[in-house]
C-alpha cells in the first residue's frame, strides 16, 4: 500500500509520509502548512467560547471557512452526506487506484481532479472533500 499524501491539515514531518516525501509536488504541501498554528489558535479561542469564529479568524488573520474546515477536521466530522458517500467513494477509490500504478508521480488531487467529470462531480469541491473531510479514505486504506 502506497502512502497517500498528507491531508490539508496535518503535518508533513510525520514518518508514515517518508516513502512519498522525495516526490516534487510533495515539498510544495509544507506551504499551505505554516498557518496550521495560528489556525490551532484561532480554533481554541472560539472553541472556549471566549470569541465568536469572526472575531477568531480575525485576531489570528485566517480564513473564516478554513477555520471551519479545521474544525471539522479536528473534530472527525464527515463532510459526506449519506447520499453522496457511495459515488464518492468509487470516485475516490478510483484515484487511489490510478495514483498508485503511476508510482505517486503526481499528487492525488490530480487524479480526483481528473476522474470527477466521470462521476457528475466538479473538480474542485471533490478535491476540497478529499483535504478536509478526516473520515474520506480509499476503501481499505490503512490511516
Amino acid at each position: 500500500m502506497i502512502p497517500l499524501p498528507p491531508k490539508r491539515f496535518e503535518c508533513t514531518s510525520d514518518a508514515k509520509f517518508d516513502p512519498i516525501r522525495h516526490h516534487d509536488w510533495f515539498r510544495n504541501l509544507g506551504l499551505r502548512r505554516k498557518k496550521i498554528p495560528l489556525l490551532r489558535a484561532a480554533y481554541a479561542a472560539w472553541e472556549r467560547g471566549k470569541v465568536s469564529q469572526k472575531q477568531a479568524s480575525e485576531i489570528y488573520c485566517v480564513d473564516e471557512r478554513e477555520l471551519r474546515d479545521y474544525a471539522t477536521f479536528v473534530e472527525g466530522k464527515s463532510l459526506v452526506s449519506e447520499t453522496d458517500r457511495k459515488a464518492l467513494q468509487h470516485a475516490l477509490d478510483e484515484a487511489y487506484l490510478q495514483y498508485c500504478a503511476a508510482n505517486c508521480k503526481r499528487h492525488i488531487r490530480f487524479f480526483i481532479s481528473s476522474l470527477a467529470p466521470f462521476y457528475r462531480w466538479k473538480a474542485r469541491p471533490l478535491v476540497e472533500l478529499w483535504e478536509t473531510d478526516p473520515t474520506f479514505w480509499p476503501t481499505g486504506y490503512k490511516v
